[in-house]
């Protein structure tokens, strides 16, 4: 991880806080609307966003390290101070991170397809996904998605039309008129294609349960000595149980044999991290 990143001022660090759902207001400094971009890229909608609404707070969601870095430099070039980034699963974040009715606008722009039906669990939009909109959003609260495959589009539509209790539903939008354009989305358009945008609206409530609510982040530490007969041997290895998965993908080590790099994949349920132990 690069200094410039480490040392952003904008970044938030889930793991360092002691309770959860996070408090937005304390962090801010402020109670004001709440704005989320899911996978923001290289920021400029967030930041276009935040300069065209200065008395609402932003929070950027991408697990793109490289992403994180290029909405910090873009934050600091234009004295963006309303904006915050996390670096991780959205999945994750938008149930744990933030309380029930709190957040007025989320959207998410051109998020990975995953086409293929053996990569359909790897899809941010799930009906599990759909049922934390329905608690995290307030009451007219508004999820948008934009994207450039019309099936996600149509597929997205007909899910959240199963939980149409939830929310109210416009008709999917061909080349909507939208106040910023990204540079993907010039460049889609530009090329003759279309980009469909879905917008549903929260009218009622729905339940969820946190892992962290009102705990802490567990963190466990081992502390027995750990030989290299031990570790080597663990390269492509994984652990199956349920709906959790551990795997070890590669093992590295210092000239002396002494310390060990350790790139392992988990996943809890939705929740999937990659990694590195030393």
């Amino acid at each position: 991880m690069t200094s410039d990143v480490f040392h952003a001022p904008h970044l938030i660090a889930p793991q360092a806080f002691d309770k959860y759902p996070l408090n937005w207001d304390e962090i801010f400094r402020r109670d004001a609307p709440f704005g989320i971009e899911i996978g923001f890229g290289n920021g400029e909608f967030l930041v276009d966003w935040a300069l065209k609404q200065p008395g609402w707070n932003f929070v950027g969601i991408d697990s793109s390290l490289g992403s994180s870095q290029r909405l910090q430099k873009r934050t600091m070039h234009y004295s963006v101070d309303n904006v915050r980034i996390i670096n991780n699963d959205a999945r994750f974040c938008l149930r744990e991170l933030f309380s029930n009715n709190s957040i007025h606008h989320i959207v998410m722009n051109f998020p990975d397809p995953w086409p293929k039906k053996r990569h359909r669990e790897r899809r941010m939009l799930q009906p599990s996904f759909i049922q934390t909109l329905g608690a995290v959003l307030i009451n007219r609260g508004m999820f948008e998605l934009v994207t450039d495959q019309k099936w996600l589009a149509q597929d997205f539509y007909k899910m959240v039309r199963q939980a149409n209790r939830f929310f109210e539903l416009n008709s999917i939008e061909e080349n909507p008129v939208r106040p910023l354009r990204t540079k993907y989305e010039k460049k889609w358009q530009d090329s003759g294609c279309c980009i469909y945008r879905v917008c549903a609206i929260k009218i009622r409530d729905t339940a969820i349960s946190r892992m962290l609510e009102d705990s802490k982040m567990p963190h466990y530490i081992i502390e027995n000595e750990i030989y290299p007969e031990q570790v080597i041997p663990l390269k492509n290895s994984e652990c199956v149980k349920g709906n959790h998965l551990f795997v070890f993908k590669e093992i590295y080590t210092d000239f002396e044999g002494n310390c060990y790099l350790v790139h392992a994949i988990t996943r809890d349920n939705d929740y999937q991290q990659s990694f590195y132990s030393r």
